[in-house]
């Protein structure tokens, strides 16, 4: 053996990192990994942790703080995600682009019915731009 060699290469085969056998074990560590260090960031620089938070009129609801924060973390991120991974696999990429623009849209309208958020002639210029536009990319995409 050369003298530069290193006694375990010539007697096993290079070996490859194990790799995970589910992409989606991989996706939600990440997913994890990244809120905490997100979470813990924001605590560093003085953002406010969900039930500490006094809402505009002075109120603040500890049980509706975490019920947000809760929305977000189910609705909005677990689900959603798991619908664009869905898409992904059912649809043509270029429809799927499609999904991250009428997440807006859907924000608003969820805002409207369950806070009863005032719908702004703004925000309906802003809705009916992109609903135009996903429009258009669904019927070019499929030939319509």
């Amino acid at each position: 053996m050369p003298p530069d060699a290193h006694p375990s290469s010539a007697a096993s085969p290079a070996r490859s990192p194990r790799r995970s056998s589910s992409a989606g074990a991989s996706t939600v560590v990440q997913l994890v990994v990244g809120g905490l260090v997100l979470s813990l960031a924001g605590i560093a620089v003085g953002e406010a942790v969900p039930g500490a938070v006094a809402t505009p009129d002075g109120g603040g609801s500890g049980v509706a703080s975490w019920a947000a924060f809760g929305y977000l973390v189910v609705v909005d991120s677990l689900a959603g995600f798991a619908l664009f991974a869905w898409l992904l696999r059912a649809a043509p990429v270029s429809l799927v682009s499609t999904y991250s623009y009428a997440v807006p849209v859907v924000a608003c309208l969820v805002a409207m019915i369950a806070l009863g958020e005032p719908l702004q002639p703004a925000v309906l210029a802003g809705a009916a731009l992109i609903l135009a536009a996903v429009a258009a990319e669904v019927r070019v995409t499929t030939g319509g």
